[in-house]
């Protein structure tokens, strides 16, 4: 419990409502409900679900490039391959700089 807490909120949800709580809790790694509700509250939730969301797909395009250069390395490297996997690697910075120019908007 927070020390600096002093006022108790209490309300009920349904099953469902209760399952997602307690599903993200776990997934986000928060130690009990009352932290994972207080910081929803306060609008930082929104920004660690963002991350993660940023996260993921940076790790599917990370392993979408290893599968390439696994690829490229087994076989003779052609130049119009390097060329792609140029071309690929650009669009993925571009993927990241527009969604961490999103981020910094809802941040605002």
């Amino acid at each position: 419990m927070n020390r600096n807490s002093k006022n108790k909120f209490q309300f009920w949800m349904n099953d469902e409502l209760s399952d997602k709580v307690k599903k993200d809790c776990l997934e986000l790694r928060y130690k009990n409900k009352s932290e994972f509700l207080r910081d929803i509250l306060n609008r930082s939730f929104m920004y660690v679900h963002l991350i993660k969301d940023v996260i993921s797909e940076y790790r599917k395009q990370g392993t979408n490039l290893n599968q390439l250069a696994k690829h490229l390395n087994t076989y003779n490297i052609r130049q119009e391959d390097v060329e792609f996997l140029k071309d690929e690697i650009e669009k993925i910075k571009l993927n990241g700089q527009s969604i961490i120019s999103k981020l910094e908007r809802l941040r605002k």
